[in-house]
């Protein structure tokens, strides 16, 4: 199972063999058979190396990889332990997509990484809410008040544009203000008028 999950982030692709259109449910364990997913002591490899059929293996007991459903080019394989002709324990689950595999994530990385995304938004908090108070030791914890950042005495191009909602031309000939920006003002002064007249 440790095997499994060390491959939980790698994606195989056989860019030289593989064609969307020749993949199909009777050729794609072989196509798997080919990927680091694909453990070579499984039953399916011994049934190839012996040259038996995929239905040998309801009489064998071991690992074992079969197509578990398929549906508009997705494939879905699943590994499992075979304990019986009728008893299985599935192990891992991989998926292909246009001829990319996946192994799809067990139930510990998921929740594992739901904690620990949990756990990031936690601390951010905890460390946001820490910032907000002092500790000295004749006061004690004392709260801290914000203070916003003053605002900035250089005019935007917004000031520029607009003063009191209305456009005004006049009001960008103010010092202090880029040229450039001037120009691209007088230039669209007409499209602006008629933006705001609605025009």
């Amino acid at each position: 199972m440790s095997e499994d999950r060390d491959l939980l982030h790698t994606t195989w692709k056989d860019t030289l063999h593989y064609r969307k259109d020749l993949l199909s449910p009777e050729n794609v364990l072989d196509y798997f058979s080919n990927s680091p997913f694909y453990d070579r002591t499984c039953n399916n490899q011994k049934l190839k190396d012996q040259g038996l059929g995929i239905e040998a293996l309801q009489s064998m007991t071991g690992f074992e990889y079969v197509l578990d459903s398929h549906s508009d080019g997705i494939f879905v394989i699943m590994k499992r332990e075979r304990l019986s002709k009728v008893r299985y324990e599935n192990i891992a689950l991989y998926y292909i997509v246009d001829g990319s595999i996946y192994q799809a994530p067990d139930i510990q990385s998921t929740v594992e990484a739901r904690l620990n995304r949990a756990l990031y938004y936690y601390r951010k908090t905890a460390d946001l809410l820490n910032q907000g108070w002092t500790f000295s030791l004749p006061a004690g914890r004392e709260r801290v008040k914000f203070q916003p950042e003053p605002a900035s005495s250089d005019p935007t191009l917004i000031d520029i544009l607009f003063r009191n909602g209305q456009y005004d031309p006049e009001y960008s000939e103010r010092p202090n203000t880029d040229k450039e920006v001037i120009q691209l003002i007088q230039t669209l002064r007409y499209p602006i008028q008629a933006l705001m007249e609605g025009r």
